[in-house]
Parts: structure tokens; sequence; C-alpha cells
């Protein structure tokens, strides 16, 4: 994922789509590196089955290197547990939907966020 973009809707007159729209990046020093938030979706399984439900997080990174958080989401332990039924619940990463750098921001304004249609969703809660 790059790391200045971030997904914008637009729309046609036939459908709506998700594209990439440069993000605001603040200016840094050379010897100042920004932290960096991203935003990931895991799907939940059940016995080896998705379910519908899906756990979209925001993670706080250190240092803004978007292809050194990707790999740390990506290689990141399968979170799993059994449930009351005795039944394996895990929590696979589906997808990446953002990564943004974070300095300072002032009291109320967004650090990150991602646009995505209805579609979207169901797409992530399956294989």
């Amino acid at each position: 994922m790059r790391s200045n973009t971030s997904l914008e809707r637009t729309r046609s007159t036939s459908s709506a789509k998700l594209v990439r729209r440069r993000a605001r990046r603040p200016a840094h020093s050379l010897d100042v590196m920004a932290s960096a938030v991203a935003i990931a979706v895991y799907r939940c399984e059940v016995a080896g089955k998705p379910t519908e439900s899906l756990d979209i997080q925001v993670r706080h990174f250190d240092e803004f290197s978007p292809a050194a958080i990707e790999q740390r989401l990506r290689s990141e332990p399968l979170h799993s547990y059994a449930n009351d039924a005795g039944e394996t619940v895990t929590w696979p990463l589906v997808h990446i939907l953002s990564i943004e750098p974070v300095d300072s921001p002032a009291d109320g304004t967004e650090i990150a966020g991602f646009v995505a249609g209805c579609n979207e969703f169901p797409k992530w809660s399956q294989p």
C-alpha cells in the first residue's frame, strides 16, 4: 500500500467505485519521523467457515513506514480461541484499508478513514 494514498468514493453514471486519492502529508524535518495508523479488517471464521462478522481495527505504529507496517500486520500470528461449543474461532487479516502518517493532530481531526460501498463488506467476509 502506498503511503500517500487513501480511498475515496467517486460516482459515475453507471456505478460508484473506490479510487485512490492523495492524502495530505504533513511536512517533516529529516530528524523527526511521524507515527502512523493503519486500518485493518479481520474476518471471523468458526470451525474454518467464514461468518458475517468483521473486526475493523485502527492500529497505531511508532514509525511511518507503510511497507514495514503491512509486513508487521501480515506476519502477526493468527488470533484463535475455542468458543462455548468447542469450535475454533479465528480472525484472519483480510484487508488493509489505509496506512496514514500521524503527527500531532488538532482536537477532532480525522487521522485516518476509508470510504467503502455496502458491497465491499460482504467481499471481505468471504475467503
